[in-house]
């Protein structure tokens, strides 16, 4: 969260909770809304806001990953806590906030931090964001146990806690998504999945809920569910797109080409190709790799009609013709296929293996060895890593009994 969103929703948090606790009210107006809280001193609100300033540099340093620093920060957001506690000891929100700074390690302090929490819920005993707090601390506190015994006691009191914040506001996906991993660590995966699969149910538009489904799945090895939590958070933020693909790989653009071809739906495999960086002559000698014979002639048709010069087009065309068992078709393509040198445009890397497995399956070796040996020395260089790549090349290069190249990662 940026810091001045920060100091805001800190801000106004402390101002307008607990307007049933005695004392004089004001009325305020928060985001819009007019709502009546309990008062505040002028002094009280500037130590929060040195409070929530020092908290909102504690989540960058953690952003950060720096220990020492972490720690000289946590030391200095929890004395400027305490400090507004000091002046306004009534806000469950601020010793919830105390809870949970006493609970971070290094040095976390349980037996203070549960003191917090106590004062918090006895200030507010239904505050969901103190028993999601609460939950953490005790996770924390079952972690670093000794004890077995108590370790296995906290973590049951952790499920506890967060299940009792998530019935007090259902919308708080840290709550589930934190039910969801505790009860895991107790054998109850289902019980988890089904958590996270209800908050995107509840709330389907929620591209941070199918954030949470995925990164569950993916902690519990459940890649088909992986992949759709991910397949729907992407339609809902392209924005995610990259990152997403980065992790599973069947959302990558040449994966959505493949599943694409595999249906015969040529439109969508062209939209794929173009985020994949795919000539369409790429388009159709991928196809014909894949065995889909319709598809690969279809495009391949499409590309010759406005460039009659396009090699990959020219092989896959040829390679259809022989997955279609269509000899006359075969011959036809094979004639229009220049050797290498004289070729007025060169074949992608995939092109070429694949022509040269159809010389050594209906020529001979020598003619597959010679036309790979024609191709240009970078062919290897210029394939981008790629599970279908690979496995051509590793058919052609068995066949021919001969070490097979690498790609390079660009």
């Amino acid at each position: 969260m940026p810091l001045r969103s920060a100091l805001v929703a800190f801000i106004a948090i402390l101002g307008v909770g607990l307007a049933g606790c005695a004392g004089p009210t004001v009325t305020r107006v928060v985001d819009g809304r007019v709502v009546e809280g309990r008062f505040v001193s002028d002094y009280a609100y500037a130590l929060y806001g040195r409070a929530a300033y020092e908290e909102a540099q504690l989540g960058q340093i953690d952003d950060a990953g720096s220990l020492g620093g972490e720690a000289r920060a946590g030391r200095r957001a929890l004395a400027a806590l305490e400090a507004a506690a000091s002046e306004d000891d009534e806000s469950a929100h601020l010793w919830t906030a105390i809870g949970a700074l006493r609970c971070r390690p290094p040095g976390a302090d349980f037996e203070g931090a549960e003191a917090a929490f106590e004062r918090a819920r006895r200030l507010d005993p239904e505050s969901a964001p103190t028993f999601l707090a609460v939950a953490r601390c005790r996770l924390a506190a079952s972690t670093a146990a000794r004890d077995p015994a108590r370790a296995a006691a906290l973590l049951g009191e952790a499920i506890d806690d967060a299940g009792r914040a998530m019935r007090l506001d259902p919308d708080d996906l840290g709550a589930v998504s934190l039910s969801a991993s505790l009860l895991v660590r107790r054998g109850r995966e289902d019980e988890g999945r089904r958590l996270l699969r209800a908050a995107t149910i509840r709330a389907p538009g929620s591209t941070e809920a199918w954030l949470a489904l995925h990164a569950f799945a993916r902690a519990t090895h459940d890649d088909a569910l992986a992949e759709r939590a991910a397949r729907q958070a992407r339609a809902l933020s392209p924005r995610l797109a990259s990152s997403l693909e980065a992790e599973i790989p069947a959302l990558g653009p040449l994966a959505e080409v493949d599943e694409a071809l595999g249906r015969d739906d040529l439109e969508a495999a062209r939209r794929h190709a173009k985020r994949a960086h795919l000539t369409l002559g790429e388009l159709a000698v991928r196809a014909a790799a894949l065995g889909h014979a319709a598809p690969a002639r279809a495009e391949a048709a499409v590309v010759l009609a406005a460039d009659p010069a396009d090699l990959d087009a020219r092989i896959a065309l040829a390679v259809a013709a022989d997955l279609a068992r269509d000899p006359a078709a075969l011959a036809l393509a094979m004639d229009a296929i220049p050797a290498p040198p004289a070729a007025l445009t060169a074949p992608s890397p995939l092109a070429g293996l694949l022509f040269a497995e159809l010389l050594a399956r209906r020529v001979d070796a020598v003619a597959a060895r010679a036309w790979l040996a024609a191709l240009p020395a970078d062919a290897p260089a210029r394939a981008a890593p790629d599970a279908l790549w690979t496995a051509v090349s590793a058919r052609v290069h068995a066949r021919l009994n001969e070490p097979r190249p690498s790609p390079i990662a660009r």
